[in-house]
């Protein structure tokens, strides 16, 4: 798994995967891109260039292209129906790269800042399988907090406390993050002062 922080590394974080794991060696690798490390939007674009085409137009030199297919002679002199030539040979590693490449970007859908990258970045929704996380149920975060507290040999009544209380705890944390980034503030006195309370 490889993240990136800023756009200055983050061509050279693509570089790295793709040069040592996923097309040199041939091993499946995953790159982790989350809200937070999203510094520029030209980090997207890169991004969507990676999941309509699987390469980045300049982000090998001529040099470093030259080196990648020194490294994979012997996987492409075993490629039936490779064509001749470096063009041929450096889409065979781009292929072989893209397959073994596996991005994965974790955002939230609230506000608008989603909305803006699936118009901006097509390749986002297009190219890409999506799994929304829905909120727990209830019943669920109940049953989690219960098993768990079953372990810690309390008293049925207090255990029960518990896990209610971390069941609400939850459900507020969950409801001020999803406020917080509609509105672009903090998380906000409520929950810090429910926080408070349980550990009182």
């Amino acid at each position: 798994v490889y993240t990136c922080s800023s756009i200055g590394p983050f061509n050279n974080r693509l570089k790295e995967p793709w040069l040592q794991v996923a097309g040199v060696e041939g091993r499946h690798v995953m790159f982790l891109l989350t809200d937070s490390h999203i510094v520029d939007e030209a980090m997207l674009g890169d991004v969507n260039s990676i999941l309509n085409t699987g390469e980045i137009t300049g982000l090998f030199t001529p040099e470093e292209q030259t080196f990648l297919l020194d490294q994979i002679r012997p996987w492409l002199s075993s490629q039936p129906n490779l064509g001749e030539g470096r063009r041929s040979a450096w889409e065979a590693f781009i292929g072989r790269a893209r397959h073994h490449l596996h991005v994965l970007f974790a955002t939230s859908p609230v506000g608008e800042a989603f909305r803006f990258r699936c118009r901006q970045f097509p390749s986002l929704i297009n190219c890409t399988t999506i799994d929304w996380f829905s909120p727990w149920p209830a019943q669920a975060l109940l049953d989690v907090a219960t098993r768990y507290l079953e372990q810690l040999n309390l008293e049925q009544q207090a255990a029960a406390g518990v896990a209610t209380s971390a069941r609400t705890t939850q459900e507020d944390a969950a409801a001020a993050a999803a406020a917080a980034a509609a509105t672009g503030g903090g998380v906000g006195r409520p929950m810090v002062q429910r926080v408070a309370e349980l550990c009182v």
